[in-house]
């Protein structure tokens, strides 16, 4: 049950940060969180197409470039640097995977945004770190395999990047998972079907990112 007005302390995605900067806070406030994981970023190199993107504005030396949807684009500094690239990937994300994933190449090469191969080493959390953040007041939620939004692939698919996320942190942890976040959030990004997905899987709550 819960209390009036309550808060919950979540963090999406697995990134390392929530190890290293929050679970100290949380530990000595002695608060509890939820973590939600894309369980196959765990313990990767592979970054998710938008840590790609940023990676690429962030190391280009330019400040104007002929980018992929977008066309010819300028920037004077860091800020407005950030503006451009969440305009910009707020148009990406809603194509097609492999759509994605071809635009995201041609960003890096329009930026000479190459990665170095440890470029995004111990960005996310390995599950050494999920087990020690589970044995100290840290819930694990599943967040999909790979974290596409869930109504823009297959339902079969879709099916299977819940089951999975949700089988292997059990797998990792030897507990049920029973919360789900919905990857992208939004009022779009789930469906019937989707609901009922999670509920045959034995998820009890799921959480969006629509206020209210």
């Amino acid at each position: 049950d819960l209390p009036p007005r309550p808060a919950l302390i979540t963090f999406d995605d697995g990134y390392s940060d929530n190890f290293q900067h929050a679970y100290p806070i949380l530990r000595e406030l002695g608060l509890p969180a939820t973590i939600f994981l894309s369980t196959n970023i765990i313990g990767s190199v592979t970054p998710f197409l938008w840590d790609r993107a940023a990676y690429c504005f962030h190391r280009s030396g330019t400040r104007s470039a002929q980018l992929p949807l977008t066309g010819r684009t300028s920037w004077t500094g860091p800020r407005d640097r950030y503006v451009v690239l969440r305009n910009w990937y707020t148009r990406v994300k809603d194509l097609p995977e492999a759509e994605q994933r071809k635009i995201i190449e041609e960003l890096a090469r329009a930026l000479e945004g190459q990665n170095p191969d440890n470029a995004f080493s111990g960005l996310y959390l390995d599950w050494d770190q999920v087990r020690e953040l589970n044995r100290n007041g840290i819930e694990m939620g599943a967040h999909t395999e790979n974290h596409p939004v869930l109504t823009g692939v297959p339902l079969e698919r879709a099916e299977q990047e819940i089951l999975r996320s949700k089988k292997r942190i059990e797998a990792e942890l030897g507990k049920p998972v029973l919360s789900f976040a919905y990857p992208n959030g939004g009022p779009s990004d789930y469906s019937d079907e989707i609901k009922s997905t999670l509920r045959q899987a034995g998820i009890e709550v799921a959480f969006t990112l629509v206020p209210g």
